[in-house]
């Protein structure tokens, strides 16, 4: 790391996050109190969140919100869970309104045995994320284990 000059990088004064969220909390399919949980960790982590805030622009020095703020960053690292267009264009695959592939628990596609789809462009009709996030919650918690954070 020393011949990228990574060795001179303070953490703490050179590196700033700043969590750019369009819903108005993050992990907005999460229960509320997860999402609350998960914002005070974030903050007290250094990480600057943003709520309520659709990126509208990029800049070459930042990110522009739709409602005009400007968020200064060097780099950027998009996630979400809208899948692009065309998977929905392959007709004889199943798709949902948001444009992932429907699973089975096998993660084979509904409609293909032979075509397999996981990750975000990926949606199972089984139990739903924050159920099961909830049931990990409460089997953690009755272990003696905090799911988010352990000091």
């Amino acid at each position: 790391m020393v011949a990228y000059g990574l060795d001179t990088i303070d953490p703490e004064q050179d590196i700033k996050l700043n969590l750019i969220e369009a819903a108005e909390r993050v992990l907005p399919a999460s229960p509320e109190r997860l999402s609350k949980t998960t914002h005070a960790l974030l903050t007290k982590l250094g990480v600057r969140v943003h709520t309520s805030a659709r990126v509208a622009e990029m800049m070459p020095n930042g990110v522009r919100s739709a409602d005009g703020q400007t968020i200064p960053v060097d780099l950027v690292w998009a996630a979400g869970v809208e899948v692009r267009g065309f998977l929905k264009e392959i007709d004889w695959l199943e798709t949902n309104r948001i444009n992932q592939l429907v699973v089975q628990s096998s993660l084979q596609t509904t409609r293909d045995e032979n075509i397999f789809a996981l990750g975000d462009c990926a949606a199972w009709h089984g139990p739903k994320r924050a159920d099961l996030l909830r049931r990990g919650h409460r089997q953690r918690t009755r272990r003696g284990r905090t799911p988010l954070y352990r000091s």
